[in-house]
């Protein structure tokens, strides 16, 4: 099975600052006074959910268009002909910040598993897509872009099993994404 991949790797900052007028010290206040108001009667996590340190992937969609984080027409099936090109949005988070030479850091790395009905690997792809950013101040809104070419692979069901590493604290998460080729 010939698997051809065009990843782009894209990220957007996300917020805004918030100054230090006495209307937002009163409103951090307020939101303290609620969180601990209301922590006791949250529920806990469930047993599997990963905790903060853990890096996960937030969604994977086949989508029409990405216009940026969290900005997507999704596709209405998971169903291509042979001839589609298909695009995958995958948003990442949890991920390490690293700090050097007084910027922030991000180093993620993107592997694709692609595994039959049966769930036996046909075909990978390690490292499609390898980036490191250095910014200026922090970074939490980022999402990997993918695009494939079905031309060479089987008809039939097929499970994307996509890994995502965070160079920067060793640690990775998988997401499982079924396809139809007709």
């Amino acid at each position: 099975m010939t698997v051809t991949l065009s990843p782009v790797l894209s990220f957007r900052r996300g917020g805004a600052s918030a100054g230090s007028s006495p209307h937002c010290l009163k409103g951090l206040f307020l939101l303290l006074l609620l969180f601990f108001c209301f922590a006791p009667i949250l529920s806990p996590l469930p047993a599997d959910a990963k905790g903060p340190e853990e890096i996960v992937f937030l969604k994977g969609l086949f989508v029409k268009e990405v216009r940026g984080y969290g900005l997507y027409v999704e596709e209405e099936s998971n169903r291509f002909h042979k001839d589609d090109k298909p695009t995958i949005y995958l948003e990442v988070d949890n991920f390490k910040l690293g700090v050097k030479d007084e910027q922030y850091h991000i180093s993620l790395s993107l592997d694709l598993l692609v595994k039959d009905a049966k769930g036996a690997v046909v075909a990978e792809d390690k490292q499609i897509i390898t980036h490191e950013y250095f910014l200026k101040s922090r970074v939490r809104d980022v999402w990997f872009t993918v695009i494939l070419d079905l031309s060479g692979w089987p008809e039939g069901k097929h499970i994307l099993s996509w890994v995502v590493t965070d160079n920067t604290s060793g640690k990775q998460c998988t997401k499982d994404m079924e396809i139809e080729i007709h």
